[in-house]
């Protein structure tokens, strides 16, 4: 059950704008921004629109430049452990992740041994 609200949950919410801006999807970015905009009591002017356009294709350009050159930016998962805060934070979310997924398992396992044995007591009568 948790698994399908999860699912449906993933299907409502939008996806996050900075995930869409690196694909390309401006338009959508866009429109997030003024749903944003009016759920904050906001209007989004239509200069701010045209200036987001252009900050992202100078953003594209640049990325689209520094991967011609070789110099794009590499990240690896011990870049979550270098720092001491960010360190920390990895850790602390891994830990919490870690034992969320251990709990469903668990909680999973207990319901399922549960209807087995109930229907092992039905079978019995």
């Amino acid at each position: 059950m948790k698994y399908f609200i999860f699912e449906q949950l993933v299907r409502v919410f939008p996806e996050s704008p900075d995930w869409l801006k690196e694909k390309g999807r401006y338009e959508e970015v866009g429109r997030i921004f003024e749903v944003i905009a009016q759920a904050n009591g906001r209007e989004l002017t239509p200069e701010y629109i045209i200036n987001m356009k252009r900050r992202f294709r100078i953003e594209k350009s640049m990325q689209e430049e520094r991967k011609r050159n070789g110099t794009e930016t590499r990240y690896s998962v011990w870049d979550l452990f270098r720092g001491s805060n960010t360190c920390k934070k990895s850790t602390a979310i891994i830990f919490i992740c870690g034992e969320n997924y251990n709990n469903s398992i668990y909680d999973d396992g207990v319901v399922l041994s549960a209807t087995c044995e109930r229907e092992r007591c039905a079978k019995r009568v």
